[in-house]
C-alpha cells in the first residue's frame, strides 16, 4: 500500500496581540464594569423586556419603583434583591447617588409588591442602619 499525503495549509497567526494579553484585557473590561451595568445586563438577559442602568439608578436613588415609567422594567427591578448579592446592590446604590436607606425603602416596596424576602439583604441592613 502506498502512503497518503495530506497537505495542510499553515494556520494564520493573529499578528495583533498574544492570546494571554487578549484574555487579560477581556477580564479587565469585565471587572471594570459599573455595578449598575452588571445589574441591568443580568436582569435584561432572560427576558424580552429591557431595563437600563438609568432606570435602576433612578429607583435606587429615590427608593421607589414608581419612579420607573415602564411596568416591565418596574417588575424586573423589584426582583433585584432576590437575584443579586447585597454588596453589589449597595455598590450600585452608591453609583446612583442613593443611600442604603433609599435602597432599603426600595426593598420594602418590592416586598409589598409580593417579592420574596431576602435574608442576606435584611441582615446587611440590620448592620448598616
Amino acid at each position: 500500500m502506498g502512503t497518503v499525503r495530506v497537505m495542510f495549509r499553515p494556520r494564520r497567526q493573529s499578528p495583533v496581540v498574544p492570546v494571554r494579553l487578549r484574555r487579560r484585557a477581556f477580564f479587565e473590561g469585565v471587572f471594570d464594569m459599573s455595578a449598575l451595568s452588571m445589574l441591568s445586563g443580568h436582569l435584561s438577559v432572560s427576558t424580552a423586556a429591557r431595563v437600563s442602568a438609568g432606570q435602576i439608578a433612578v429607583a435606587l436613588e429615590t427608593g421607589h419603583l414608581s419612579a420607573i415609567g415602564d411596568s416591565h422594567a418596574r417588575a424586573l427591578v423589584a426582583g433585584v434583591f432576590s437575584e443579586h448579592d447585597p454588596d453589589l446592590i449597595l455598590r450600585a446604590t452608591s453609583e446612583a447617588g442613593g443611600t442604603p436607606a433609599t435602597a432599603n425603602a426600595l426593598y420594602l416596596e418590592s416586598l409589598a409588591d409580593g417579592m420574596p424576602c431576602c435574608p442576606g439583604w435584611e441582615h446587611l441592613m440590620r448592620e448598616i442602619l
